[in-house]
């Protein structure tokens, strides 16, 4: 079925109308004709794939690096200031009666487009003897992708995830669901391994331990995670260390931590420079994960501060940070 695009809505979606019926499908920019696939029929709209496209009407259109995009960074076929701007007016959008009229608003570009993810979630699989990284799509739209490598973190997380691989064959961990891997500032590595065996296979953590993987990967710590017994089994260090503004913040491979950390430094230049802190004595930091932007404030600006989170892994975190 032909159809043309309308325009691109959050999170990543292409929007237009068949008739009367709206339709939201995983490509196309807006004015251009592409063919598309119906996947479902929703009461209010249809769920599309698109498989080819007819006419591009504009010169935004780029190159996708990652052959799992659809799945895990939709607008990546979409020129990076194209980008901003098609994000810039789902902003408007999603904030539409609550912005004073006629405020301007500014979007600032992230100083690294690729490479600036420092976690990574895995799902594993097996075929034909060998071990794979996957994504899955919840929407059921390009369920399961296998990810050869992945352009948003960085050349040593890939080269890592392929090293792990071989530990994974040659350890025969084919009851392995996923692995987490988070990378800090200075290159160090947090490995979160989640499987149904009950407890670690014989010589998985003597393969980390090997100098590829404490040197070359510098890899500080391994959290193996047992689904069948819910137990947790530590190699090395629990904990990675991020410097923020002087502030020094520990977290864990559970820990809800700041994806983009050159972004998270523009961020919080404006939020601590744009808004009156030092006109205020008490503030509330509502879900505040680990205290990132709680602990800021009352320490530049001496500020007490009311935290609130219910996560365990972040109150851990939350409590050694604020020590």
């Amino acid at each position: 079925m032909k159809v043309k695009i309308e325009k691109v809505v959050f999170p990543g979606k292409s929007l237009g109308k068949i008739g009367s019926k709206v339709f939201f499908t995983d490509e196309g920019l807006p004015g251009e004709i592409v063919e598309i696939e119906i996947l479902k029929q929703k009461k209010d709209f249809l769920e599309a794939e698109t498989i080819n496209l007819i006419s591009s009407a504009s010169g935004y259109r780029e190159v996708p690096k990652c052959s799992h995009y659809k799945i895990c960074s939709p607008y990546q076929y979409i020129d990076y200031n194209c980008q901003l701007e098609i994000k810039k007016q789902q902003v408007k959008e999603i904030l539409k009666g609550l912005l004073p009229e006629g405020l301007e608003l500014k979007i600032k570009r992230s100083p690294l487009i690729w490479g600036y993810r420092n976690k990574i979630s895995l799902n594993t699989g097996w075929d034909n003897g060998k071990p794979y990284f996957y994504y899955k799509d919840r929407s059921g739209v390009n369920a399961v992708k296998e990810v050869e490598k992945c352009f948003l973190v960085s050349d040593k997380v890939n080269s890592l995830l392929s090293a792990l691989l071989g530990v994974f064959q040659k350890r025969l961990l084919r009851k392995t669901n996923s692995v987490v891997v988070r990378e800090n500032s200075k290159g160090n590595i947090l490995l979160g391994i989640v499987s149904s065996e009950v407890r670690p296979k014989k010589g998985l953590f003597k393969e980390l331990n090997m100098n590829k993987f404490r040197k070359e990967f510098s890899v500080k710590g391994a959290v193996f995670k047992s689904e069948s017994s819910k137990k947790s089994y530590l190699w090395g260090e629990p904990e990675l260390t991020e410097n923020i503004f002087s502030v020094n913040f520990r977290f864990g491979i559970d820990s809800f931590f700041q994806i983009n950390i050159p972004s998270l430094h523009i961020l919080l230049s404006d939020f601590l420079k744009k808004l009156p802190w030092q006109n205020l004595a008490t503030a509330a930091d509502l879900y505040c994960g680990v205290g990132l932007f709680g602990l800021i404030l009352a320490k530049k600006f001496n500020l007490k501060v009311f935290a609130l989170e219910n996560d365990k892994a972040n109150l851990g975190f939350l409590a050694k940070n604020i020590e």
